[in-house]
């Protein structure tokens, strides 16, 4: 079982080159970047069988491995909330540091009243919430418990304490704007983000444009190590653009922009993001679906959230983005100016803090 989850779930620490099948033809081995070459060996995509025998929770392969973590205790002390006693210990400092005008931005920005900003008024009675979603869930169900545990998690909020505060939008850019000139790559990528959609709203009649300088400060930013840069950055590259293509590898295929976003998150865990079972995504799933077997979100990807072709594609795309974002060099990746072609659109925010 260890070999193939190895195979499977992890390829992307041993494997460097991307593989699939064509309907009658033999396995063939796609080239892979010129920098992994020399180390790329042959290897066929898994049968039906071994894919349908993964289990999340069961035993696992190497993951890559991050170099250092880049989450700051401060990042970390977020994670895990309330957001309430951060907020009151910034708000009354003379002087913050650059990350530290970020947190207090993105709390003020999540957890306050801010005009002309849409709030989730689901949450107001969240007791007769969860009395209702309580009635949804069959007593025969074998992960009533777990769901029901599940949807008390969901309904905990990191903002309690901020009912009835409110926050003009100028003070929160105005310290987004101190905390990238100062150099925050979180700020800084959300800096790019508010550019391309400019107060969060996506225009669905028009695609937004990315300039060339936009684009590499995502690179850059997501260069810097920090994951929730990275989420940031990964989360607009992967979204659809009204002038930008991504293709990948010598071949340039283009990118699945589902499987490169999660490639994006899993890059962001490897760098320290906090992606165990408590995460959003995870927790979610299973209270809505049932689907509580995921440990962390690698497990949830692979088993729950892709096909087996679009899981192969995240490790292709989680090994390439791991070596451009350490060693600067993109090559694998081709960004095309070029309209999308018709079809859907995706769109996926600046998730994270």
């Amino acid at each position: 079982m260890n070999r193939i989850l190895l195979a499977v779930v992890v390829a992307a620490a041993v494997l460097a080159g991307v593989f699939y099948l064509r309907a009658g033809e033999e396995q063939r081995k796609v080239a892979t970047a010129e920098a992994t070459a020399s180390n790329a060996k042959a290897a066929g995509p898994p049968s039906p069988d071994v894919v349908l025998a993964i289990k999340p929770g069961g035993p696992r392969g190497a993951t890559l491995k991050p170099a250092e973590s880049k989450v700051s205790p401060l990042m970390r002390e977020l994670a895990t909330g309330p957001a309430k006693p951060i907020h009151d210990r910034l708000s009354q400092k003379a002087s913050r540091t650059p990350e530290e005008n970020y947190v207090l931005a993105r709390i003020l920005e999540a957890c306050t009243e801010v005009p002309g900003q849409y709030r989730d008024q689901r949450k107001a009675n969240p007791a007769e919430a969860r009395k209702q979603f309580a009635a949804t869930v069959s007593e025969k169900d074998p992960d009533r418990e777990k769901r029901l545990a599940a949807i008390e998690k969901v309904a905990q909020s990191m903002c309690a304490g901020f009912d009835g505060i409110k926050t003009d939008s100028k003070v929160i850019k105005d310290l987004l704007d101190q905390a990238a000139a100062g150099g925050d790559p979180k700020a800084r990528a959300r800096a790019i983000s508010q550019q391309i959609w400019p107060g969060g709203v996506v225009n669905g009649d028009k695609l937004p444009g990315i300039t060339d300088a936009q684009l590499e400060g995502l690179r850059d930013a997501a260069r810097s190590g920090d994951p929730v840069a990275m989420l940031i950055a990964g989360n607009i590259l992967s979204s659809t653009l009204g002038d930008l293509l991504i293709r990948a590898g010598p071949d340039e295929r283009p990118i699945d922009q589902r499987a490169f976003q999660n490639a994006w998150t899993l890059v962001a865990c490897d760098a320290g993001y906090d992606c165990g079972p408590n995460h959003p995504y995870i927790v979610g799933a299973c209270a809505q679906n049932g689907n509580c077997g995921a440990q962390n979100l690698e497990e949830y990807f692979y088993f729950y959230g892709n096909s087996p072709q679009q899981s192969q594609l995240i490790n292709e795309y989680r090994t390439q983005l791991a070596r451009a974002i350490q060693s600067g060099d993109w090559s694998y990746f081709s960004f095309v100016r070029s309209a999308p072609p018709p079809g859907s659109v995706f769109v996926f925010g600046t998730s994270g803090w």
